[in-house]
């Protein structure tokens, strides 16, 4: 059996506890998350993604990993 995703829904931070942006669960605990662009890192981009990764992951809350995995072939 495979590891289970983290549940529930995220958030976004700006000047995060490790990084200069991270994710939140649920319970305010916190995710690192590095987006790196050859090495580097752009603020606004990475903040944009990071963003567009949020609404990602809250719009597929209580989907399964698998639905979406076949449906993104």
């Amino acid at each position: 059996m495979s590891a289970q995703h983290t549940p529930g829904r995220l958030s976004f931070k700006e000047q995060g506890e490790a990084n200069q942006f991270c994710l939140l669960d649920d319970t305010g605990k916190w995710y690192v998350v590095a987006l790196l662009m050859n090495g580097e890192i752009h603020a606004a981009r990475q903040e944009a993604n990071m963003r567009r990764l949020v609404a990602c992951w809250n719009a597929c809350d209580g989907v399964p990993t698998e639905t979406l995995e076949a449906q993104a072939k």
